[in-house]
């Protein structure tokens, strides 16, 4: 059996006790509001506090001025970057719905405050739509890789 009580302005605490299985209720007593609990014979009660803090929001800072789109030429490196409010903000990089993960040629840099994905020697199948997300919030991205075009004189 236990007892929780959400005690405080937008349940910032949770107070519950919990008590053993075998003990019958009856040995439990709760008086009203202006008394105090009491309990008898009770050899196994736990009391938990738990504060929680409020869910802090992380947010981007640059919603309104990041570069949209991206032009790149085949085999050059592509850039995305965002910036968040917080220098300990970790996002979330997707391409075509899928999350991206590190490796010889995709990696994520963090600076500050600012995220960057980059995509080294970047192909045709680089090309698509990128999401940088953190909390609720997305920042979406194109990349378009042109192709490399190569002119030759003959003499």
């Amino acid at each position: 059996m236990s007892l929780c009580l959400s005690v405080g302005l937008n349940k910032e605490f949770d107070i519950c006790i919990a008590f053993d299985q075998n003990i019958p209720q009856d040995f439990i007593n709760v008086s009203s509001r202006s008394g105090t609990m009491t309990s008898r014979r009770i050899s196994y009660c736990f009391l938990i506090l738990s504060i929680a803090q409020p869910d802090i929001q992380a947010a981007f800072t640059n919603k309104d001025s990041y570069q949209k789109e991206v032009k790149v030429a085949a085999s050059q490196k592509a850039t995305l970057s965002c910036e968040v409010t917080d220098l300990k903000t970790e996002v979330k990089w997707f391409k075509d719905g899928k999350q991206l993960s590190s490796s010889k040629t995709v990696h994520m840099d963090s600076k500050g405050k600012s995220r960057q994905l980059v995509l080294e020697n970047v192909e045709k199948k680089d090309a698509g739509e990128y999401t940088c997300e953190v909390g609720n919030e997305k920042l979406a991205f194109k990349i378009q890789v042109t192709a490399i075009t190569c002119l030759f004189q003959c003499y």
